[in-house]
């Protein structure tokens, strides 16, 4: 403390001589001084806040909102559901909130925890009806934690079971999810959707199980398809193929036009057919050079004798029996046959083709370009180099009924230029605050300062101002008149001592006297400074 002293003494010289009146002015401009350095910090920037939760209902958030009551938790409420608190408390909040069941999620204690109380007392039917309620829920706990999932419900119909099989009735499901914005399931995922809560309860069927989600949106697999059209999977395919092709082309006229000069559309038609054929081709060739398979050569000859008894007689029994005359046959002849018989096979060249083709080609595709461009004086230069860029990336081939249209038509600019001056108007608003923000954080304290400089330097221009009227009617008052003593002593005579008499005070003096010595005891260092100046103008004369 000794060591401030002298840092400190100027500041309490000059405090000890400001008066009353200027000691609060100096108060107020110090505390107004401190708001304004408080509010300029503050004046544009968020509080320290993070979203705990999101997207909630207004059950959910009253609910909440009563929970983070009881825990003493600072919250800010928000449109669209989001409910905000301080960052360092978010997973408090969401600790203090957790087995509550919000957003459509199963509470704590609702699946099979509910078999882990005592069931004394309770009846068949409510056994089955919390069986029911807990497969129901553990089944829901395991479909959130897909990725694309925020909630989901599942609902079980589970008949009882009879004597006879052709009266069970089959047991059916729904699912009805709740997805992450801007997330969907594709067929794949539906699938497993559909295995896993099949896979988990007895009887179930995936054809018997519907799923959709909260918009009404059917999302059951459809892998059999339907017999008037296409399949859920084939449409999918359909839709990427477009899409893609789509893309590809926005993506390379946005780069050569400039984004927003061009809009680019694809319809395909594709052929779902699956097909398998089978070709057997046989090729004559030279048979000289072709090898032999199989030959076969068969010769057969026959010869007869020159005295050889000529048949003869009639024929019959008789005959045979020498009972009937014979007659003088013809002169005998030699007679000889011969037969060939050549059976030659050949090996043939054989070409054996199996051709399958898989569904998904595309029989026909159309595009349809629109250029941002006057309609009654078009680029033609351009126009023409836009088909043949187009026409080459996206495969357009002429001989299977392919289309291509470049059409030049004038854009509607009226959203666009709208949201640009938003954006502009926005951009303007927040580099105005900027500049005030820094104005106040620069002029703000030069201007406390000139006020408090106006309220001192009024004050010592007052109290001199008082002095030198003071001084001025001290100097113009008229001296002080001696009383002469009445009854003087006479000389050499010893008499009674003279009594002085008391003198009269002017009251303009003892008006003077009383306003210097309070204007002593209120400002002293005005006081002193203001003699100080007579002092220094005294010397300097």
């Amino acid at each position: 403390m000794d060591s401030l002293q002298p840092v400190l003494q100027p500041f309490q010289r000059i405090w000890s001589g400001l008066s009353r009146g200027q000691r609060i002015g100096f108060g107020v401009v110090a505390t107004a001084l401190i708001g304004l350095l408080f509010i300029v910090s503050t004046v544009g920037h968020s509080a320290d806040t993070a979203i705990a939760f999101s997207g909630l209902s207004t059950d959910d958030m009253a609910a909440i909102v009563t929970k983070l009551k009881d825990a003493k938790i600072p919250y800010e409420l928000s449109d669209g559901g989001v409910i905000r608190v301080p960052s360092g408390q978010v997973q408090d909040a969401r600790l203090a909130t957790a087995g509550m069941g919000l957003g459509g999620k199963p509470a704590t204690g609702s699946g099979f925890e509910l078999f882990n109380q005592p069931s004394f007392g309770q009846t068949e039917f409510t056994q089955k009806v919390n069986y029911q309620r807990a497969l129901e829920n553990e089944l829901a706990r395991s479909i959130d934690q897909m990725a694309a999932v925020e909630s989901s419900r599942v609902h079980l119909v589970m008949p009882q079971q009879t004597l006879f099989t052709s009266q069970q009735k089959d047991t059916t499901a729904s699912v009805m999810l709740k997805l992450k914005p801007g997330r969907r399931l594709d067929s794949a995922q539906s699938r497993s959707i559909s295995n896993l809560v099949a896979g988990s309860v007895e009887g179930l069927k995936p054809q018997n199980l519907t799923i959709v989600d909260i918009n009404g949106n059917t999302l059951t697999p459809d892998d059999n398809g339907n017999l008037t059209g296409l399949s859920s999977k084939q449409l999918e395919a359909q839709r990427t193929y477009e899409t893609t092709t789509e893309n590809n082309l926005q993506a390379m006229l946005d780069r050569v036009l400039g984004s927003g000069k061009a809009n680019v559309r694809v319809s395909a038609l594709m052929n779902w057919d699956q097909t398998e054929q089978t070709s057997e081709t046989f090729t004559p060739s030279d048979p000289t050079q072709t090898p032999i398979r199989t030959s076969h050569d068969i010769t057969e000859t026959t010869n007869g004798g020159a005295g050889a008894a000529a048949a003869g007689g009639v024929p019959g029994a008789a005959s045979n029996n020498g009972a009937v005359p014979t007659y003088q046959g013809g002169t005998g002849t030699t007679a000889s046959t011969s037969k060939t018989d050549n059976q030659t096979t050949y090996e043939l060249n054989k070409s054996v083709q199996k051709v399958v083709r898989a569904p998904g080609s595309v029989t026909r595709l159309s595009v349809s370009v629109m250029l941002d461009d006057d309609p009654n004086n078009p680029n033609a230069a351009l126009r023409q180099s836009v088909q043949d860029a187009v026409n080459a990336a996206a495969g357009i081939d002429p001989t299977r009924g392919d289309v291509l249209t470049v059409t030049s038509l004038t854009f509607n600019q009226t959203d666009l230029l709208a949201t640009q001056a938003a954006m502009a108007d926005a951009a303007q608003k927040e580099q105005l605050m900027t500049y005030l923000h820094l104005a106040a954080l620069a002029l703000g304290p030069l201007v406390m300062l000139g006020v408090l400089f106006f309220i001192l330097t009024r004050g010592r221009r007052k109290s001199s101002a008082q002095m030198i009227a003071i001084a001025e009617a001290t100097a113009a008052a008229p001296a002080p008149v001696e009383v002469p003593d009445p009854a003087p002593k006479a000389p050499g005579r010893p008499g009674k001592p003279v009594v002085s008499q008391p003198i009269v005070e002017d009251p303009q003096k003892v008006y003077i006297r009383d306003q210097i010595q309070l204007l002593g005891k209120s400002n002293p260092a005005t006081v002193a400074q203001l003699i100080q100046t007579w002092m220094d103008e005294d010397r300097r004369n």
